[in-house]
């Protein structure tokens, strides 16, 4: 029975496949850039938690634990272009670090970035067509800071 569901799952998914009529993709802008001022500059040093555990096995016992967390380095930038806009660059890798000792809060910089839209496209069509484009976030690419002259 169950070997016969799969037939029939694999089957409706095959079918499904032969009757698009849309197709919908992931594209981005080129490359835009807007002026724009670091309005937060905050560093996070890497820290330990104990957290707490609890596990269940097949045999309904209850185990109470605890574990060792390792939250590491966090480095936060964040641009804004008055009050509709705001890029927040977050994490702990290398990226956000460099991006943290380049800049200051006050900074005034140029932010490289693409928009990224989703794009639905008609394909019943001789040749397809889009039918709508939806902006749906922003790929932060880089800031630099502005030389005052």
């Amino acid at each position: 029975m169950k070997k016969l569901l799969n037939y029939i799952y694999a089957g409706s998914l095959l079918l499904a496949g032969c009757d698009r009529t849309t197709e919908v993709t992931t594209e981005l802008s080129d490359l835009l850039n807007e002026d724009s001022i670091v309005v937060e500059h905050k560093y996070t040093p890497a820290y330990t938690l104990l957290v707490p555990t609890i596990n269940f096995d097949l045999e309904g016992d209850v185990t109470i634990g605890t574990k060792i967390e390792s939250i590491p380095d966090n480095y936060k930038v964040s641009f804004s272009k008055g009050e509709d806009h705001i890029f927040v660059q977050e994490g702990s890798n290398a990226k956000y670090k460099d991006l943290y000792e380049r800049l200051n809060e006050g900074d005034k910089v140029k932010v490289y970035f693409r928009k990224v839209y989703r794009a639905t496209y008609d394909l019943t069509k001789a040749e397809k067509q889009l039918s709508k484009k939806e902006l749906k976030d922003y790929e932060f690419i880089d800031a630099k800071k502005v030389e005052h002259n």
